[in-house]
């Protein structure tokens, strides 16, 4: 019983991972995100209680060259004397936030661990007993 519970969280945990994704690209208005979007897939195993999610590989580049990038333009040009003495900034150049998949996919992993923690309650466990009941009266009835 305890299988079949993970197994359909895992199975809501997709949905909505895959759903967050989607709107993270196209808040980030990430470009070619149509195949991106299109890409986007989530498969449970239920050997192994296992949640896979699959995209594009680009769309990963993507979230890593935008941390690479915010590393690189990030640190601010040394001043010069002039805008030391008169309290000017200097220039940062800022590129695009393009993180999409970090942030989503490791926000989320407390609220599937809440869920699977304190899901499984006495009613839960009722559910999924009536669920196999039913199941092994259609198999016998077959």
């Amino acid at each position: 019983m305890e299988y079949r519970f993970i197994s359909e969280e895992l199975e809501v945990h997709g949905k909505y991972m895959v759903e967050a994704f989607r709107k993270a690209i196209l808040d980030k208005k990430l470009v070619g995100k149509s195949n991106l979007l299109d890409s986007l897939n989530y498969r449970v195993d239920d050997s192994i209680n296992q949640l896979s999610v699959s995209f594009l590989g680009y769309g990963r580049i993507h979230d890593l060259k935008s941390h690479n990038q915010s590393l690189k333009y990030g640190a601010l040009e040394t001043p010069d004397a002039k805008s030391l003495l008169w309290g000017i900034k200097p220039k940062t150049k800022r590129k695009k936030d393009r993180r999409w998949y970090a942030k989503t996919a490791y926000g989320s992993l407390g609220r599937v661990t809440n869920r699977l923690m304190y899901g499984f309650s006495e009613q839960e466990r009722l559910r999924i007993k009536s669920q196999l009941e039913s199941e092994k009266i259609q198999i016998t009835e077959l």
